[in-house]
């Protein structure tokens, strides 16, 4: 028995020889897989540092373009209006003065007034002479009738013509009845009793 127990000793010897040879073999694999998982860890970390740095610059980037993209509209938008603006200024320059209109309009009326009456042109009226009476002294500081009335005739005058040129530009049909709305508000004028009395 003592020499089966010193048999067995000396297996176990070899057996704990071999587990310690192969501890060490583990040990520097373990240690070598360690430092590939360091070196690992180490790249992902600066592969994250990179990605969160990207995905900053990209929000950055994208919000820009948002940004540029809403100031090219709006740019856009304030030149297409600034256009559109220009023509219909440029188109309101083109028509009839409010006192060309006037003129033309008291001279017509005064004509129809003495059409068919023979013997009653006395005192012949020059719608001319008149407008520019009634020009000179609503230009000045009168207030009252019918200074007032011809200011605002001449602004409602204005915005019809604006009107019609705005619809002109944008392209849309524009009604007979919106044409003759100026002629109406210039004939409104003269009818009026405080401008009758210097062409009637």
């Amino acid at each position: 028995m003592i020499e089966d127990n010193e048999w067995q000793s000396k297996e176990k010897k070899k057996e704990l020889e071999t587990a310690k040879a192969e501890l060490e073999k583990l040990n520097v694999a373990w240690r070598e897989h360690q430092a590939e998982i360091t070196r690992l860890n180490t790249e992902l970390e600066a592969a994250n540092e990179a990605h969160r740095e990207t995905t900053i610059a990209l929000n950055a980037n994208r919000a820009n373009q948002t940004l540029l993209e809403r100031e090219i509209t709006g740019l856009d938008q304030t030149a297409t209006e600034m256009k559109r603006e220009q023509a219909i200024q440029e188109l309101e320059s083109k028509q009839a003065d409010f006192w060309d209109v006037v003129e033309a309009r008291m001279a017509l009326l005064i004509d129809e007034l003495n059409s068919g009456l023979t013997g009653f042109d006395d005192d012949p009226k020059d719608a001319k002479e008149i407008v520019a009476q009634l020009k000179e002294n609503e230009g000045g500081v009168n207030f009252g009738e019918p200074w007032i009335t011809i200011r605002q005739h001449r602004q409602f005058y204005q915005q019809s013509i604006r009107k019609i040129c705005e619809k002109r530009v944008d392209e849309k049909p524009i009604s007979p009845d919106e044409k003759q709305a100026r002629i109406n508000l210039i004939d409104r004028l003269l009818r009026d009793p405080a401008l009758v009395r210097y062409w009637g």
